[in-house]
């Protein structure tokens, strides 16, 4: 809150401390003490009660100054509210100002008004680049009921860029699979700005992707870039075609793009990054290097180095770039990929090794560094191992539910009363954590006869996180185990369907076999075994049907 911001007109001093007389562009003494008050609770962060007078004073003094100012303040204390009200008097003090209407507009937009939203662009003779702009960053998060009012409104309105009305018309005609309809529109803005690069890559996208035609999609692409050689998304959009139709002339074509770009760093790393997902780990390689030779300092990117040696099986070399990598969501990647590479149980020492190298380089990821450890411990079934692990971990992160947790897993198939109880121990620490109430509650449904405790928990658990798999599954399993067998078939049928693997196919079995259909069940049993033979959940569901 620095300054209060000067408005155009100078005091009112006829104004008399009974009936102040407000006239618009000017300030009588309580306006001025007003103001110098909201500065003083804006210095001592009371934005709340700044935000009051300012408001109060603009609704006076009919000032636009004093409305933007609590129009800011206002979006500083992020009240959608207030910075509505305050916007829409700003915008009734300057009607000349665009400013205050592009704010309402994004506030509309994002919270999916679009009545309101399209009533105030209505006033509108037409559109300029900067409402076009804010409209499309809007579309990926636009219902379809809003698209399709994008589109009308569209429709009937012209811009100032006619070029990108067309281009966002197309790319909401895209979005709502109307494909037919987009190449049409594309093709009309064509016949405006025949060599518009973006209307082409538009145009080339759409009929590469969705209607896969991919070799008339790089002949259009190519064509493009013959009128606009210079630009970069429709020579990076070429060469992602060429990945499929031409790969023998990438590396070439990728190396004429960055000398054509002067070695620009955010380029190469895109075509690095490129190469690695679309399995060219040699061509990532040699990008990866070059960044590094332009800059050895930037270690993050040892991990895509890493990556690219994964994918070349040099198990060493990718093993001694995820170790070198510094820190942050790249160091956590590095070590999951690491945990991949180290395949055998021989290998504990050298993971946990790993690990605390790891946790001195970024102290703040200790838990998810536990946490991959142990899992891979878990996995290799050492699971004495993973519990010391934890206990030794938890004495530097007491507090962590989470690594909590994993010690209760950690303890399933060693002892059972450990893992009710620190399942206990960190419900206690977190007890509205639905992932918690799940794990525990379909621990108690497996390792004992607490049914009605475990119904609750999981009951608990579902109403928090009511379309997770698991946690429905585990629901159905708790009606299950209480004999609500038809209510119980509801719910695993749910979990199936959302997630078909053998655990739930299991559960749903032996529910259907309950209630009296054991046709189906046994003719669920043996598709499923075809795709999963030997499977402990199916094995323990056969043998409970008695076949």
């Amino acid at each position: 809150m620095a300054g209060c911001t000067p408005v155009k007109s100078g005091v009112n001093t006829t104004s008399n401390q009974q009936n102040p007389i407000y006239e618009p562009g000017q300030l009588n003494s309580e306006s001025l003490l007003d103001i110098l008050s909201a500065e003083l609770y804006g210095q001592n962060h009371d934005f709340e009660s700044s935000y009051s007078l300012y408001f109060k004073q603009a609704q006076l003094n009919r000032s636009a100054e004093l409305a933007e100012r609590a129009t800011r303040i206002a979006q500083f204390i992020r009240s959608t509210p207030k910075v509505i009200e305050a916007a829409e008097l700003w915008q009734k003090l300057a009607t000349e100002n665009t400013l205050p209407g592009q704010i309402l507009l994004n506030i509309y937009l994002h919270e999916q008004r679009y009545d309101e939203a399209f009533a105030l662009l209505e006033k509108r003779a037409s559109l300029t680049d900067e409402t076009l702009n804010l409209l499309d960053s809007h579309r990926a998060t636009m219902t379809e009921k809003g698209l399709l009012t994008t589109l009308d409104y569209l429709s009937a309105k012209t811009a100032v860029d006619q070029v990108e009305l067309t281009l966002l018309k197309a790319r909401i005609e895209r979005q709502l699979n109307k494909l037919a309809d987009a190449v049409k529109t594309l093709n009309s803005g064509l016949e405006l700005a025949p060599n518009n690069p973006n209307l082409m890559l538009d145009k080339a996208r759409i009929i590469g992707f969705e209607l896969d035609q991919k070799e008339e999609s790089l002949k259009l692409t190519r064509a493009a870039l013959k009128a606009n050689p210079g630009h970069r998304e429709l020579r990076a959009f070429e060469i992602r075609l060429m990945l499929e139709l031409e790969p023998q002339k990438v590396e070439k074509r990728v190396d004429q793009a960055i000398k054509i770009a002067n070695q620009d760093p955010q380029l190469i790393y895109y075509y690095a990054v490129l190469m690695l997902e679309n399995s060219q780990p040699t061509l990532s390689l040699k990008w990866t290097n070059l960044l590094l030779e332009q800059d050895p300092e930037r270690k993050e990117l040892l991990l895509y180095r890493g990556i690219a040696k994964q994918q070349l099986n040099d198990k060493e070399g990718a093993l001694a770039d995820f170790a070198s990598v510094p820190s942050g969501d790249a160091l956590i990647n590095a070590f999951t990929r690491t945990s991949q590479l180290l395949e055998s149980r021989d290998d504990a020492d050298d993971l946990l090794a790993r690990m605390n190298a790891a946790i001195l380089k970024d102290p703040e990821r200790i838990e998810t560094l536990v946490h991959i450890a142990s899992d891979w411990l878990i996995e290799k079934d050492l699971r004495s191992r993973a519990v010391d692990l934890l206990d030794t971990q938890l004495k530097a992160v007491p507090g962590s539910t989470s690594l909590i947790y994993a010690l209760a897993m950690a303890y399933d198939g060693i002892d059972t009363d450990k893992m009710l109880n620190t399942f206990e121990k960190a419900l206690a620490l977190d007890p509205e954590n639905p992932s918690l109430q799940n794990a525990y509650g379909y621990t108690l449904l497996i390792h004992s006869t607490r049914f009605n405790e475990a119904f609750e928990l999981i009951k608990s658990a579902l109403k928090a996180q009511p379309n997770d798999a698991a946690t429905i599954d585990s629901y159905g399993w708790a009606l299950f185990k209480l004999e609500r067998f038809d209510e119980a078939i509801t719910y695993l049928q749910r979990a199936f369907d959302e997630h078909p693997d053998p655990e739930v196919a299991g559960h749903l079995i032996q529910a259907l076999a309950a209630s009296g259909e054991k046709e189906k069940a046994v003719e669920l049993l043996q598709k499923m075994e075809q795709q999963h033979p030997d499977n402990k959940f199916l094995i323990e569901a056969k043998e409970w049907l008695g076949i």
